[in-house]
């Protein structure tokens, strides 16, 4: 059993937010964080250095088979649980872009993304625009709105009031 020398250590990838009592495997987890990607990743290696199947694995974590394989695959031959570098794509606004979308965003705090794109004369969709916000913790820049009632408005509530006898002393 020398291979089990290699496995991560077991409680380093069991220690998941569950209750005392329940089997720390069999809570479902979210992948939410980088945290959690690596340990799952860690369980599914030591699951299957416990000897369990694939399918026993992905039936106790709750996950897909097709996910099993390869993370036991990449571990027997690299001893490596970390994803692939994704590049991503290359940024369409340059570090005075950013500059400017966050200055306006503070100047006019209620403007929203396309607002703030359309200013400062942007090639760019508002999606990238919003992305550079919330890179900062800018969210939600859409103002709730409420227009005022004007004369007639009123007027006409009270009409409406009188005639379902709404009012009692007009």
């Amino acid at each position: 059993m020398a291979f089990l020398n290699f496995l991560p250590r077991e409680r380093d990838y069991l220690k998941l937010s569950c209750k005392p009592q329940e089997t720390p495997t069999k809570t479902l987890l979210t992948m939410h964080s980088q945290e959690e990607r690596l340990r799952q990743r860690g369980t599914i290696v030591v699951l299957r250095g416990r000897g369990m199947s694939n399918t026993a694995v992905a039936r106790e974590l709750g996950i897909t088979k097709p996910t099993v394989r390869p993370w036991w695959r990449r571990w027997q031959e690299s001893r490596n649980l970390n994803g692939k570098h994704r590049s991503g794509g290359p940024r369409k606004t340059s570090g005075e872009d950013d500059r400017q979308i966050l200055d306006r965003s503070q100047q006019s705090p209620f403007k929203n993304a396309v607002a703030i794109r359309d200013e400062l004369h942007l090639e760019v969709c508002a999606h990238a625009v919003r992305n550079r916000l919330h890179v900062v913790d800018i969210h939600h820049r859409i103002p709730t709105k409420k227009g005022k009632l004007e004369e007639s408005h009123k007027q006409a509530r009270l009409a409406f009031a009188r005639r379902g006898g709404m009012l009692i002393n007009p």
